[in-house]
């Protein structure tokens, strides 16, 4: 039976066992993603949705604390496991056409004026997006961390109309990043 372990879960679980920070989740394990206690080489898959770009440390630069993550998440992985991540891309073609249209000067969100709205919509601390991810970028911190393999996948584009244009977008202009990595030794 393969063991998955669901980073970041929220409330949405897809993984044998669902790890969070925020208690309010009701997730199997309160933690942070940089320090999960979990034994070394305990899981064959390792997800995280929409997680990564939230990661905060007051002592560390952001893509610090995505590094450190990162290597936690290869530390718990047995030999041959997977890391699958999804996050927003902050190249995609619809968030660079509502960056011209805003202007970068905020716009109404469900909870209110949102200010930077690519920086998450601010609701509580755990929503604001502190690492901005591209492929170039998401892909040298996945070969500095010891991942290998490095596949994006096919994500969605945040638009109707451009979702009918879809093929003549490449996935470096999607507005989600999917990848999958895997963990050599």
């Amino acid at each position: 039976m393969e063991e998955s372990l669901d980073v970041g879960c929220g409330s949405t679980k897809r993984a044998s066992i669902g790890v969070d920070i925020n208690r309010i989740c009701k997730p199997d394990v309160v933690a942070d993603a940089g320090t999960l206690p979990f034994r070394d080489k305990t899981f064959d898959r390792v997800i995280s949705v929409q997680c990564l770009e939230h990661l905060w440390k007051p002592h560390l630069i952001p893509m610090e604390a995505v590094m450190s993550c990162l290597t936690e998440f290869r530390r718990v992985m047995k030999r041959g496991g997977v890391l699958d991540l999804t996050m927003p891309n902050f190249a995609g073609l619809s968030t660079l056409i509502k960056w011209l249209i805003h202007r970068g000067e905020g716009m109404m969100g469900m909870h209110g004026q949102e200010g930077y709205f690519l920086l998450g919509s601010h609701v509580d601390i755990h929503q604001v997006h502190h690492v901005l991810f591209t492929h170039k970028n998401l892909k040298i911190a996945l070969k500095q961390s010891g991942f290998t393999n490095i596949k994006f996948l096919s994500t969605s584009i945040n638009s109707d109309l451009l979702q009918k244009i879809r093929i003549l977008i490449p996935k470096t202009r999607h507005d989600l990043i999917r990848v999958n990595a895997t963990k050599i030794d």
